[in-house]
């Protein structure tokens, strides 16, 4: 009798997220969403993206893309930079001989928050499953504003700061650790 209840309520909350979306209201679309959730819907509004598994052309176009270059930018003056072990690196384009050692000096002092706002970074790399809040809504630091998902997890992302949100991702999106999610003013 449990089982019954339960199911009946999954298919009701499934059938809801469907009128919702605007997705015809099948056996099989029910299935899929109260199985899948938001990645059903996504899948059933042809948004959804392949987390996990690529052809052989897309895991090329990966590998050539990230080259591990760093913009670096000294005095106004941009220098892309390849790091090539601890010995070598390479500035636009010539390389140079390098070492690397601790330094004794301290960095300088954090400027204290001025409340000019804050740049929301993914902490963990994954697909952009659903906002939490509209993108131009107002929220408060440590409120949730995004869920990232990753292997079947999902990672709640929190504001580190109040104030607007503005998304630079959409819903699908696939992002790495320390990609720009949003930006608060």
């Amino acid at each position: 009798m449990l089982d019954a209840v339960v199911e009946n309520d999954g298919l009701k909350v499934a059938e809801a997220k469907l009128k919702e979306a605007g997705l015809p209201v099948t056996e099989e679309n029910k299935f899929i969403v109260a199985t899948c959730a938001d990645k059903g819907i996504l899948y059933l509004k042809g948004e959804a993206k392949v987390n996990g598994i690529r052809w052989a052309a897309d895991a090329k176009k990966a590998d050539t893309a990230d080259t591990g270059a760093v913009k670096v930018t000294v005095n106004g003056q941009a220098y892309e930079v390849v790091f090539d072990g601890d010995n070598a690196a390479t500035v636009n384009g010539k390389r140079y001989d390098i070492s690397t050692a601790a330094s004794d000096a301290k960095a300088p002092a954090k400027a204290a928050d001025s409340g000019n706002g804050a740049t929301v970074k993914a902490p963990v790399p994954g697909a952009v499953l659903r906002f939490s809040v509209k993108d131009g809504d107002s929220v408060a630091e440590g409120q949730e504003i995004v869920v990232l998902e990753a292997m079947k997890m999902e990672t709640p992302v929190a504001a580190p700061a109040a104030g607007t949100i503005h998304f630079t991702v959409k819903q699908g999106d696939q992002v790495q650790t320390g990609h720009t999610l949003a930006e608060i003013k």
